[in-house]
């Protein structure tokens, strides 16, 4: 080794010593992107309001990377909704006004990804203002809640 830096002194071959041998871990080579100074579109969003899942392989900028074995989920809520704050509260961070805020786009509307686990359904609301209750406007479900409301739901697979 070369002192103090931890990397293996090169081999002489045929001084008895074996000649190190570079593993083939049978993946692909390496491609280096050719980016031609093109800058990828963004995905276009169906409707504003609609929580949509982000799977393998689509490219969306997540506010927060998925945790292993989730899927990031974006929310999304119209600019029209006259709001100056907006909170995500639902099941995945008990209802908690403070968790998760959404962020305007240079578009107006208001946006955030949240790692959820797939497999189950959740209940989620958007807190206006720290005072009103709003429900995504295409949700996959809508149930009524213990206060006499109705909570959306949405359905991650």
């Amino acid at each position: 080794m070369t002192p103090g830096l931890g990397v293996p002194e090169p081999v002489t071959p045929g001084l008895g010593v074996p000649e190190p041998v570079t593993p083939d871990l049978g993946g692909p080579e390496p491609v280096t992107p050719d980016l031609g100074g093109s800058v990828a579109p963004e995905p276009v969003v169906p409707e504003l309001g609609v929580p949509e899942t982000v799977g393998p392989g689509q490219e969306q900028e997540a506010a927060s990377a998925a945790a292993p074995g989730s899927v990031d989920v974006a929310f999304l809520l119209p600019a029209d909704v006259g709001a100056a704050r907006v909170a995500l509260c639902g099941d995945f961070n008990d209802w908690s006004p403070d968790a998760t805020a959404l962020e305007r786009d240079d578009d107006g509307a208001w946006r955030v990804s949240v790692p959820l686990e797939p497999g189950r359904s959740y209940r989620y609301r958007y807190l206006l203002d720290g005072e009103r209750w709003e429900n995504g406007g295409q949700a996959d479900g809508y149930e009524p809640n213990p206060y006499g409301g109705v909570d959306s739901v949405i359905v991650v697979e």
